[in-house]
């Protein structure tokens, strides 16, 4: 919920109003495709930003999977 209010208004102290406004707590997680209702925008600048470059949030896909090889060739 913070993340999409940073996205959305700018502001993070926003997520608290927003989630009044949608009848959810802050600390929930999103689904794809949840319609929120918003409050208004705080910094227009962090709004433009977030519109070009998206926010990584837990919705995100996973871009990198890192996998170790066997052991590290370390002795101590």
């Amino acid at each position: 919920m913070i993340d999409k209010a940073v996205e959305l208004t700018g502001d993070a102290e926003s997520a608290i109003l927003m989630s009044f406004l949608n009848q959810i707590s802050v600390t929930d997680s999103l689904s794809i495709g949840t319609q929120l209702k918003k409050t208004e925008i705080k910094d227009y600048d962090v709004v433009d930003f977030f519109s070009i470059v998206k926010p990584a949030t837990a919705l995100s896909p996973k871009l990198y999977e890192y996998e170790l090889p066997g052991e590290f060739p370390f002795s101590f």
